[in-house]
């Protein structure tokens, strides 16, 4: 998890899609990159620090996809690190009862990340050529990506609840966000609430 000290930028919440965009400094490469928000939104190419070069942005290296950090898909609250298939999507207080509901289940019931093997979703070297194997690891990787989506979709829900706690209209600074957050929103109910609003399940 990254501590929210070490937010050395002024990256910002996009108050249309509420993901995260702006320049980060990525002091173990010595590089600057600029986070765009999500693709679909209206202003995905129309932030005014946007530079024009990054209008068509080339993949990064090192990374597979362009992301440097994202926040909790639970809770909203919490900056992760991102840019990588094995990411997680939660932080560790959300992961945990992610994990204890999983547990219950015995099955990834809300995938912890966008990798197949974190989710207990593999074929292994006998499956390979088993038809059968093949279709039901394509079958449970389609879900995985369903859920996935549902997920995304409850996140944006979450954060557009949080704007309004927070009376937020417009773009607001990252660090802002976070600060503000820890005091005035109540995070011990998003559990509860991501829950019902995936599969209508009682909260733990």
């Amino acid at each position: 998890m990254i501590s929210n000290d070490v937010l050395i930028n002024q990256m910002k919440i996009c108050s249309k899609c509420y993901e995260i965009y702006g320049f980060w400094n990525y002091r173990w490469r010595n590089k600057v990159f600029y986070q765009k928000c999500c693709s679909d939104c209206e202003d995905y190419n129309r932030k005014s620090d946007m530079p024009i070069k990054e209008i068509k942005q080339e993949k990064w290296d090192g990374f597979d996809f362009n992301e440097m950090v994202m926040l909790c898909y639970c809770c909203g609250q919490k900056v992760l690190k991102s840019g990588s298939r094995w990411s997680v999507f939660f932080c560790e207080d959300c992961k945990k009862k992610v994990m204890e509901l999983n547990q219950q289940f015995q099955r990834a019931i809300i995938p912890i990340g966008s990798h197949s093997l974190m989710n207990g979703i593999g074929l292994n070297k006998d499956g390979i050529d088993n038809p059968q194997a093949i279709k039901e690891f394509h079958a449970k990787t389609n879900k995985m990506f369903a859920s996935n989506e549902k997920l995304r979709k409850w996140t944006t829900q979450r954060l557009s609840n949080n704007f309004k706690v927070l009376g937020y209209d417009d773009d607001v600074l990252l660090n802002d966000y976070i600060a503000k957050a820890a005091v005035v929103v109540d995070k011990s109910e998003a559990f509860g609430q991501m829950c019902d609003f995936l599969f209508g399940i009682p909260r733990l």
